[in-house]
């Protein structure tokens, strides 16, 4: 835990998240009344440092959380009963309320996956007691050519960080070689769940499947790019779009090329 950007530092040149607030990169770190970073990087191949949390300034020092680190692995086979995480750093200053550093990047890029271990990216929690947020859920990738008995619906996790305020899940992205992939944002039904704005960068556009699932998810649609095959909102989940500002405003603008669903405790507004 903890190999990713310090607290008050983030990926490229947007402002890092301040405060209490925890940190973002697949989803956004729980605000606790202060700004967060935006999201970054590409959920097809994570290739970025998670960020740290804000900085806290209590008795003359600054103190804050580190996002997690970055692991891309590329093997003929992996046979994984360990973990890999790359998880971001819980708060450990309580008196001074900090919040949790985001998850980090995971890209692995494998012939065979076997075995009965787990691969994590999950967001630092925040100091519920004394208002800080959780961190954000990072990204993980995981393009493979057969599965061996891994359990890949459970044991992949990007789960946000829980605090005063909380962080929003990350992204999951699974590809099997010759088939559809598909993007899963999943709050594994957090009693409370923050913000995981849903795009991919400028100049690209993503056509495969996504899974919006878990209760108190809220996925904000942020790119027209979004065009998926198949489209499921389930388990308690919400898709909505930014709200507006007097300077821009923003839509939900579904094109699903074939089917839309969503289940009868979800909502799309």
């Amino acid at each position: 835990k903890g190999r990713g950007y310090p607290a008050g530092t983030i990926y490229g040149t947007n402002a890092a998240s301040a405060g209490h607030a925890g940190g973002s990169y697949g989803g956004l770190g729980g605000a606790s009344g202060w700004s967060v970073n935006s999201v970054y990087g590409d959920f097809r191949s994570p290739n970025e440092l998670g960020s740290g949390s804000g900085l806290r300034n209590y008795g003359g020092g600054y103190y804050g959380t580190p996002g997690g680190g970055l692991v891309r692995i590329t093997a003929g086979a992996l046979q994984l009963d360990g973990t890999i995480t790359v998880d971001g750093t819980p708060a450990s200053w309580v008196w001074a309320a900090v919040g949790g550093g985001s998850g980090g990047g995971l890209c692995v890029n494998v012939g065979t996956l076997r075995g009965a271990g787990t691969m994590t990216s999950s967001g630092g929690q925040g100091d519920s007691g004394y208002v800080g947020g959780g961190g954000g859920g990072g990204r993980i990738a995981v393009c493979y050519g057969v599965l061996d008995g891994f359990d890949i619906t459970n044991k992949i996790s990007a789960v946000g960080g829980t605090g005063y305020s909380y962080g929003g899940a990350g992204t999951i992205y699974l590809k099997k070689s010759g088939e559809v992939g598909r993007v899963i944002i999943d709050s594994r039904n957090a009693s409370s769940a923050g913000t995981t704005p849903l795009w991919v960068p400028a100049g690209t556009n993503y056509f495969e499947e996504v899974v919006v699932k878990g209760l108190n998810q809220w996925v904000e649609l942020s790119s027209d790019t979004i065009i998926p095959t198949n489209m499921s909102i389930v388990g308690g989940a919400y898709l909505t779009h930014p709200a507006a500002t007097t300077s821009q405003t923003s839509k939900v603008d579904l094109m699903v090329s074939g089917t839309l669903l969503v289940d009868s405790n979800s909502w799309i507004y």
